[in-house]
């Protein structure tokens, strides 16, 4: 895909715009999770690299390239997938202080 693409806004709604928090190719900052029953628990940090977006009900996922610690998938800018480490450490350290 070009980087001509990614960098265009995408139409979600009618007249609801937004703009890709990062390229295709950039490292983004990942929370790692644990699973125990219906409890997720995050308790590390890991970088991979952004492999495209997903727009669907519950807004932009980015893709996330197959590292070898996790087999791919989506996460939520923000919420599960940041930009810097500085930025994932303290979501890491929120959540950890209101768990």
């Amino acid at each position: 895909m070009s980087s001509e693409l990614v960098n265009k806004s995408y139409k979600l709604k009618k007249s609801q715009i937004i703009g890709l928090p990062c390229e295709i190719g950039d490292t983004v900052y990942v929370l790692d999770s644990r699973h125990k029953g219906l409890t997720v628990r995050y308790d590390s940090i890991f970088n991979t690299t952004c492999e495209g977006f997903y727009i669907g009900r519950d807004g932009l996922e980015i893709q996330l390239r197959n590292s070898g610690i996790t087999h791919g998938g989506y996460g939520k800018f923000g919420k599960t997938v940041f930009l810097t480490y500085e930025a994932a450490e303290q979501a890491l350290k929120e959540r950890a202080a209101n768990a």
